[in-house]
């Protein structure tokens, strides 16, 4: 395994130093234009950058062509014409961790790489784009993201591939503003876990998605996907629209959303005990200047969570919900950052709540030194720790 990472380093890195030894990410030389362009903090995206990732990662405003014959412009896609154009690479590690041993001894440690991903990213035609991300470890190598999209127009863009249902929300919680800490509440998976088809909010999944932008202020998504993969009859649907705060000024970004998902799980033991579940996502997404802080929520109803096989079974509801806020200041080098995480409810067997301090120092766009702090209110399992991340 170790080998094989080396070996791929490598090959990225020629890639990239071929193609242009002073560029940084695989966006950026493709556009010409710098990651700030598309990120607040990198990895986080601004409005830019989203509108930007819906439209197949191509710039329709910005790169026009008169090629109509009504002499009208049309928005003229990029076709990628060298491999450092479109391939990239993103490594995650934490430099130093401590994490509090509670009644037993505290643990330290250093150097513990989280994970390398190579990825394929951009237009490969004419209203096509194309996704794909491998991620290796020390323990294993997993192709958990890849999506293939047509787009037409900024109205009706279809996806397939593996993809989250909410991407396209105001709280996808997948390029985050602390990005080394995800939200529990959205992580938390149905049945339990012990299902067939127990999936969480925010993981990739199997599917078909379509997406667009109706006006200036609303984006719709909506889609159908088979959970986990492993059983085609029990099927998955979402839908939800997205509101962007009608300004160009100081307030740019700022939006509403709201996403409901529902499906079907079996006890994976028996597979003969079914759980219907259902779950609302609302979000809001504030943006003023540097400022940028998400509010999120997750409402979940199911009918048998914990597969009771008793007659008369009934539902059990819980909920999730966070927040996150990062302030960039200094022209973009530090970010200092808050994030609140609680998981609640009678079915949910070991109760959540958790705060999460940080400071980011970026000494380039595309590289991110962060001290965290994160603090269990309910238990002992505090830890600190520095991460480093960085993307070519």
């Amino acid at each position: 395994m170790r080998r094989t990472l080396v070996c791929l380093t490598a090959l990225a890195v020629s890639f990239i130093w071929v193609g242009d030894a002073s560029a940084t990410s695989q966006a950026s030389r493709r556009t010409g234009l710098d990651c700030s362009t598309c990120h607040n903090g990198f990895p986080r995206l601004n409005s830019f950058g989203e509108a930007y990732m819906r439209a197949g990662y191509t710039i329709p405003d910005l790169m026009t062509s008169s090629d109509n014959a009504d002499g009208t412009k049309s928005p003229k896609r990029l076709v990628l014409d060298s491999v450092s154009d479109y391939f990239g690479v993103r490594l995650n590690v934490d430099a130093v961790s401590w994490v509090d041993g509670g009644t037993g001894d505290d643990e330290v440690s250093f150097g513990n790489d989280k994970w390398s991903q190579f990825f394929i990213m951009g237009p490969i035609a004419d209203q096509f784009s194309f996704f794909t991300e491998i991620e290796i470890t020390t323990s294993n190598t997993h192709h958990s993201w890849w999506k293939l999209g047509w787009h037409p127009n900024r109205k009706v863009n279809v996806v397939l591939g593996n993809q989250s249902p909410i991407d396209h929300s105001s709280f996808s919680n997948r390029l985050r503003i602390l990005p080394a800490v995800k939200s529990a509440a959205y992580g938390l998976t149905t049945s339990g876990g012990a299902g067939v088809n127990s999936v969480n909010a925010s993981s990739a999944r199997p599917g078909i998605q379509i997406h667009g932008e109706i006006g200036e202020q609303f984006v719709y998504y909506t889609g159908i996907s088979n959970g986990r993969g492993q059983d085609t009859s029990l099927l998955n649907y979402w839908g939800g629209l997205r509101y962007y705060l009608p300004t160009d000024g100081s307030f740019e970004g700022t939006s509403f959303s709201a996403t409901y998902y529902t499906g079907s799980d079996l006890d994976a033991a028996t597979e003969m005990i079914e759980n219907d579940f259902s779950w609302w996502m609302p979000a809001a997404n504030l943006r003023f200047n540097g400022f940028d802080l998400q509010v999120y929520g997750r409402l979940v109803t199911e009918d048998n969570r914990l597969f009771d096989p008793a007659p008369g079974v009934m539902s059990v509801d819980y909920d999730g919900w966070g927040a996150t806020a990062g302030w960039l200041l200094r022209d973009g080098l530090i970010q200092p950052a808050l994030q609140y995480d609680k998981i609640d409810g009678s079915a949910v067997t070991s109760e959540v709540e958790t705060l999460v301090a940080a400071c980011s120092y970026f000494p380039r766009d595309n590289l991110r030194v962060a001290v965290y702090f994160q603090s269990d209110l309910v238990g002992d399992a505090d830890k600190a720790f520095i991460n480093v991340r960085m993307m070519f």
